[in-house]
C-alpha cells in the first residue's frame, strides 16, 4: 500500500516508519570528536545517532554538541552564566577550546537523554515530536534497541511533497 492510498483512507495507519530514513550516517561511541564534527558540518547535520557494534542506540551527537564545547565552561554548566558580553573571547580561543577535545570521543559529548520513537509510532504523533524537539528523531526498535531509521524535518517535508506530486510513497 503507498503512502497515497493510506492517505485515502487505506486500513494501514500512517507510522514512524512510513517516513523514516533507513540508513542513517551513523557515528560510533568510540569516534574522535575531529571526525563527528567533519561530517557534521560536512551534511549540516543537526544531530547523527550513535550506536555501538550491534546497532544498539547509545545517543546523539550534533551541532549542539560542537557549540557546548566551544562555549566557555561557565555558560554551558548547569545554572550556568545567561550573557557573557563580559567575555572577549575571538575565533582562535574557540577554536583552541575545540581542539582540546577533537581527539576525545564522542561518548565524551553526545547527548545521551535523547527522545526516540518506535517504527509503529503514528506519524501525526512523530511530527509533533520532530516539532517540539527542533531535531531529529531517532527511530528505535522497542525491544532490542537498534537504531532502524532517523527522521527529520527534510523526510517530513519530502514525503509530504511526494503525495502531492504523486512519488514517494505514492509512486
Amino acid at each position: 500500500m503507498t503512502m497515497s492510498e493510506q492517505t485515502r483512507g487505506g486500513a494501514k495507519p500512517l507510522t514512524a516508519a512510513t517516513i523514516m530514513s533507513c540508513h542513517p550516517n551513523v557515528l560510533h561511541p568510540y569516534d574522535t570528536i575531529h571526525l563527528a564534527a567533519e561530517v557534521v558540518m560536512k551534511y549540516r547535520y543537526r544531530n547523527l545517532p550513535v550506536v555501538d557494534d550491534e546497532s544498539i542506540f547509545q545517543g546523539c551527537f550534533g551541532i549542539g554538541s560542537l557549540l557546548r564545547m566551544v562555549l566557555p565552561h561557565a555558560a554551558v554548566m548547569q545554572n550556568g552564566l545567561d550573557h557573557l558580553q563580559f567575555l572577549s573571547d575571538d575565533l582562535s580561543q574557540m577554536n583552541s577550546r575545540f581542539c582540546q577535545h577533537q581527539q576525545r570521543p564522542v561518548s565524551d559529548f553526545m547527548e545521551r537523554k535523547v527522545k526516540t520513537v518506535s517504527p509503529d509510532n503514528p506519524l501525526i504523533d512523530t511530527m509533533l515530536i520532530v516539532y517540539r524537539e527542533k531535531s531529529s528523531l531517532p527511530v528505535v526498535e522497542p525491544h532490542s534497541g537498534k537504531l532502524v531509521g532517523m527522521i527529520s524535518y527534510w523526510d517530513i517535508g519530502q514525503s509530504i511533497m511526494a503525495v502531492r506530486h504523486g512519488g514517494a510513497g505514492g509512486e
